[in-house]
């Protein structure tokens, strides 16, 4: 099954996750050994280090990523794309044409893995213009 960064390199998504991990790591580690490990003067500094992490893990968990994933395959995928700045569904439109679509660009090999936009429908959801976004890989 293909993944969202089959289709998006190294996003900030999977660059947070893997904080994230790190984070955890940290947390667990100071939480099960600081009053094993460090002197009793250094427990409150453990414990306002603590602190910070476990807000900084937080900050990050609560990240809205864009574009999402919606299905994926090894074939293409289904994605969901906010489009920034748009009023109108004329400007949504034309910014998606401009800064998302991806053109097909035919070549003499077959099975070039190339991503390309098979199919787009934009429209508005909460005063916000949002565009369905069919991304298909040539395989």
């Amino acid at each position: 099954m293909a993944r969202y960064e089959d289709f998006y390199p190294i996003s900030q998504e999977a660059q947070d996750r893997e904080r994230l991990r790190v984070l955890f790591d940290e947390i667990r580690f100071i939480e099960t050994h600081r009053r094993d490990m460090f002197e009793p003067a250094r427990v409150g500094y453990m414990a306002d280090r603590l602190l910070n992490l476990k807000k900084k893990a937080r900050q990050i968990a609560r990240r809205e990523y864009w574009p999402r994933a919606l299905e994926c395959d090894a074939d293409g995928g289904t994605v969901l794309e906010r489009l920034p700045g748009c009023t109108t569904e004329a400007e949504a439109v034309e910014f998606f044409e401009r800064h998302v679509y991806r053109e097909y660009v035919p070549s003499q090999y077959d099975c070039t893995g190339q991503i390309f936009t098979n199919s787009f429908k934009v429209f508005n959801r909460g005063g916000e213009w949002y565009a369905y976004h069919s991304v298909c890989r040539d395989v």
